[in-house]
């Protein structure tokens, strides 16, 4: 089964586009033509409630293969990527069980970015095609075997750097999500927004920053709830030594939304993004972030999340590691419209891995999960096992 809350990045959760200045100084060394980078991993997998079922839970096994390919070019003022990925899984399940999990999941993006001296853009697209069962459990927890979610995505920014120590930037976004049949579980919708920042350098290890972005809720029925959503933050990031760092959020986020058959409603939530990377030593690293906002889902509301993710590494030489991420997920509709999918949701997973060769890797892990309904009181776990092999290659220029 896919890693689905390892998705989002574990290092601190910040702006697109407040980053995005960094791009081109992170690079060791520029290329002046394109490179190619590939990478393919085999996973062979059990778990033994995959759907996360209350009840009629089965055991499956399955073997998924993940071919990737990345085309990438590089200068001192501008770079593109395109990537994409394909993940073939099979499964066999009790009384044959588990093939109506069979997938071909389908990943793409590609971007660019360019800068002057004061100045940077960059432009991001996303496509996704994956079953439900990998998409939702994030999203809505509600997981089908034969549902397919499709998104198309993209991110757009420009950072003026106004002097040595202020930066504003302008941001936007969009995302359709579709499925490939009707169902009542989800709704498709359109996402899309943009916004404004600055930030300020205060001292050599502390920055301060605010920012202001509007976002438009548009579900594709008319029995679910149309929503406009106005967030406004400050936050304060801190290099407090070349070991530990943090960053903290804090702000609102008001709902304006059109309930079918009632009469718009207001409502205010509390946003607070914070987190931290700390090494510990030479061998353990921690990182830490928890997010509080109100977001769009494809169950066809505006729902309130809090998610807290945990991470932990530790070497026990330069080929051998051990990797343990923990995920928490409570979520509360803004609006109660009766098609909510309040609910609790845990996943916790330690891995050991092995560099045995350059560029080849191979780990195994066990994961847990555990999803609460708060509304119905139904509860499911799930537990898997994976051994995976993968091999990637150094970057190959070809022109």
């Amino acid at each position: 089964m896919a890693r689905e809350l390892k998705k989002r990045p574990s290092r601190l959760i910040t702006n697109l586009t407040l980053g995005c200045l960094g791009l081109f100084g992170s690079q060791p060394a520029l290329a002046d033509g394109w490179e190619v980078q590939g990478r393919v991993s085999v996973e062979g997998q059990y778990d033994d409630n995959p759907r996360l079922r209350t009840e009629g839970e089965e055991s499956v096994f399955g073997i998924s293969t993940s071919p990737e390919l990345t085309i990438s070019k590089m200068t001192p003022t501008s770079s593109v990527y395109a990537t994409g990925v394909v993940n073939f899984s099979e499964f066999s399940g009790d009384g044959g069980g588990g093939d109506d999990l069979d997938s071909i999941d389908q990943r793409a993006g590609a971007g660019l970015a360019t800068k002057t001296r004061r100045s940077t853009l960059t432009l991001d697209t996303r496509y996704s095609r994956v079953p439900t069962r990998v998409s939702e459990v994030e999203d809505t927890g509600v997981l089908t075997t034969d549902a397919t979610r499709t998104s198309f995505a993209g991110d757009a920014g420009y950072t003026y750097r106004v002097s040595s120590r202020d930066v504003l930037s302008v941001f936007g976004n969009a995302e359709d999500v579709s499925f490939n049949k009707n169902s009542d579980q989800f709704t498709e919708y359109r996402s899309y927004g943009g916004g404004a920042a600055y930030r300020r350098v205060v001292s050599s290890s502390d920055e301060l920053g605010l920012s202001v972005s509007y976002s438009r809720f548009d579900p594709s029925s008319n029995r679910d709830t149309a929503s406009d959503t106005l967030n406004g933050h400050g936050s304060w990031s801190s290099s407090v030594s070349p070991q530990f760092s943090f960053e903290i959020s804090v702000g609102g986020d008001f709902t304006w939304s059109d309930p079918p058959g009632s009469d718009s409603q207001t409502d205010a939530n509390i946003f607070l993004e914070a987190g931290m990377d700390w090494k510990v030593s030479k061998s353990d690293a921690l990182n830490l972030a928890f997010r509080k906002s109100a977001e769009p889902s494809s169950s066809g509301t505006i729902e309130e999340r809090n998610t807290l993710q945990f991470g932990y590494r530790h070497d026990f030489t330069r080929s051998i590691g051990f990797d343990l991420g923990v995920n928490v997920l409570q979520q509360d509709s803004v609006n109660d419209v009766g098609r909510s999918n309040d609910r609790f949701y845990l996943s916790a997973q330690p891995e050991l891995s092995w560099q045995f060769l350059q560029g080849w890797t191979v780990s195994a892990s066990y994961r847990y999960r555990r999803q609460e309904f708060e509304r119905s009181g139904d509860t499911a776990t799930s537990n898997g096992g994976f051994l995976k092999i993968q091999y990637q290659s150094p970057p190959i220029p070809f022109f």
